[in-house]
């Protein structure tokens, strides 16, 4: 310390950092917790529209069955999520359903139940879109 009893410029930059750090970890803290678990099926009558369908079904979560799928996603995504599929189905004749299942996502994988084969291992990390 300087005799003024204030920290000399380069330790009060030093001492922020760590400071810094530690919002920021907050911040993706929130940013895990507002995440939210989805069950997505969805019945399309047509293979192209299907094909398209499932393609940025990949690009949103993992698929459990070939027309269901699990995502974790931030309510700015889950907007994307259904922007981006009323582009690609037919609302006349198709059927997407997009069911919440919390923000546990422990707790949302565990309340799953399967018979036969069992649900594929989970991916690590969390993708980005």
């Amino acid at each position: 310390m300087g005799e003024s009893g204030i920290l000399p410029t380069a330790f009060a930059a030093d001492a922020m950092e760590p400071l810094a750090v530690a919002e920021h970890l907050a911040q993706e803290n929130r940013s895990r917790s507002m995440r939210r678990c989805y069950l997505v099926c969805y019945d399309i009558r047509e293979p192209k529209r299907l094909r398209r369908t499932h393609k940025l079904m990949k690009a949103y979560g993992e698929a459990w069955q070939y027309s269901v799928f699990y995502c974790t996603l931030k309510p700015i995504d889950r907007v994307r999520l259904e922007n981006d599929l009323r582009e690609v189905v037919n609302l006349n004749v198709d059927q997407v359903l997009i069911v919440d299942l919390g923000g546990n996502e422990e707790a949302a994988r565990e309340a799953a139940t399967t018979l036969g084969p069992g649900l594929p291992d989970q991916e690590g990390g969390i993708v980005v879109i």
